[in-house]
């Protein structure tokens, strides 16, 4: 008889989402770019170079690993799998072996694959029974948002350090709103604001939310802790959620899982303090939120990824837009320069004139390089106050386009240098953005050409491990 997986939470996970495939994804793309007749070949042919080489973990490892050892668990064991993973790639089966053999190289217990050679691989998850799919390509994640097969999420960069989950537990934390419930009482925030959003949610706290794109991800994780022996209070499977919301919105939250007779092991009620700081505490295995002010920060230290609006949804032109109604109750004229009448732009929260602003602000002020660990991209904490002064440096001059440079030691090759020097430049470029930058900026990378110190110790590496930000 056919073999169903219906109490069984199946995960589809791209290649690129397990496993660090970022050196091979740009290697396509440059050569798509130069060739786009012959990228293929030469893609298959770096691939089969390199099938033999380890793979780095992927966003999307932690998880998968730590949700595969509930398998493991006394008593569930010989029974229907609590967890399926299927890999689901947009690479050949020639170029996808590699992936399979890193697979069997650390023998993972992962049995269903389809390569799709280029095609969607969006179009095989109700086949296979997915509950959710972890890509990074963001046209796949948005054709799965669209039909509402299942939940989906574009992973963000690998954080720094995943070693230190705990694999003997599964920890996943959501967002609220336009994740696990729908988007209508977040439209009403960013149409009326929080004043409006925070009675109607009051007047309606015993009515209990729509459901949002993660909502059957949600149930889903809660029949699993069901299945799994002992109390749900003492399951290894953690739900938690972090959101924005606070009182009076709170209750809502609350009586919406009551009625669809869910587990939340802890909840979070921010009211705008930044969830990078919480998420780091609570250590999940991932992160989804639809907002990349939230994820940027906290993709540094925790697995993120994105839920990405509906095509058809208001929230894409009204978060985009954001206006001056979206303000909170306090004495804040503006957050960025979309909230100002042109030509007036927003400096210390007040709209200004452009020329008013250069005056304001310090227009001699100087962008600053910040440095990598080895063979990192990880934006550190020194580096972290240095781009957020250079962030401030920006703003004051909206309207010049900004280069970084991303540059490596002299160790390594050079392919891998340029791509490692790549990263960094990208790296810089996400978190400027985090903090409000909307200028034009570019990346390019340089690898191990131009360095600042040409001796060959590690002083000279250290220096010149780095991103030069500057203006165009």
């Amino acid at each position: 008889m056919p073999i169903e997986l219906n109490d069984t939470l199946v995960v589809g996970i791209s290649a690129t989402a397990l496993f660090d495939l970022s050196i091979a994804d740009a290697v396509f793309k440059e050569k798509f770019e130069q060739d786009s007749d012959t990228a293929i070949d030469e893609y298959r042919t770096y691939m089969l170079k390199k099938e033999n080489e380890p793979l780095d973990d992927g966003t999307g490892m932690p998880l998968i690993r730590a949700l595969l050892n509930l398998n493991k668990i006394p008593g569930v064991e010989g029974k229907t799998p609590i967890v399926e993973v299927v890999i689901i790639s947009r690479n050949s089966p020639e170029t996808g072996f590699r992936v399979l053999k890193e697979i069997r190289r650390r023998q993972l217990p992962i049995t269903r694959s389809a390569f799709t050679a280029g095609e969607k691989s969006s179009s095989y998850l109700e086949a296979f029974y997915v509950d959710l799919f972890l890509t990074t390509n963001e046209e796949d994640a948005q054709e799965v948002i669209d039909s509402k097969v299942c939940a989906s999420a574009v992973v963000k960069q690998p954080p720094k350090d995943t070693d230190k989950l705990d694999e003997t537990q599964v920890r996943f934390a959501f967002d609220a709103d336009a994740v696990l419930f729908s988007e209508d009482s977040e439209i009403i925030n960013q149409r009326e604001g929080l004043p409006k959003f925070w009675s109607n949610e009051d007047e309606e706290q015993n009515v209990p939310l729509q459901e949002g794109p993660h909502a059957n991800l949600l149930k889903k994780l809660s029949k699993v802790q069901e299945r799994l022996p002992g109390r749900v209070e003492f399951s290894p499977v953690k739900l938690a959620i972090m959101t924005a919301r606070n009182s009076p919105a709170e209750m809502r939250v609350i009586n919406t899982l009551r009625a669809w007779d869910v587990y939340i092991d802890q909840a979070f009620f921010l009211g705008g303090l930044q969830k990078s700081r919480f998420l780091k505490a609570f250590k999940p295995h991932i992160f989804f939120d639809d907002q990349d002010s939230h994820l940027d920060p906290a993709a540094l230290d925790v697995p993120c990824a994105k839920v990405l609006y509906p095509s058809d949804s208001p929230l894409k032109e009204l978060i985009a837009n954001r206006g001056k109604e979206n303000k909170c109750e306090l004495n804040v004229e503006c957050v960025t320069d979309a909230q100002c009448d042109s030509p007036k732009v927003c400096v210390d929260n007040s709209c200004v004139i452009k020329d008013e602003k250069i005056s304001k602000n310090i227009s001699s002020c100087q962008l600053q390089r910040v440095h990598f660990d080895f063979n990192e991209s990880i934006i550190t904490s020194d580096a972290r106050n240095i781009l957020e002064q250079n962030a401030e440096c920006i703003k004051s001059r909206p309207d010049q386009v900004v280069v970084i440079v991303g540059h490596c030691d002299d160790r390594g090759t050079e392919e891998y240098n340029l791509n490692l020097g790549q990263k960094r430049a990208n790296a810089v470029k996400k978190y400027l953005k985090s903090l409000g930058v909307t200028s034009n900026v570019r990346t390019i990378s340089k690898g191990e050409e131009d360095p600042i110190n040409p001796a060959n110790n590690e002083e000279a590496w250290s220096e010149n491990r780095r991103a030069e930000t500057n203006f165009e």
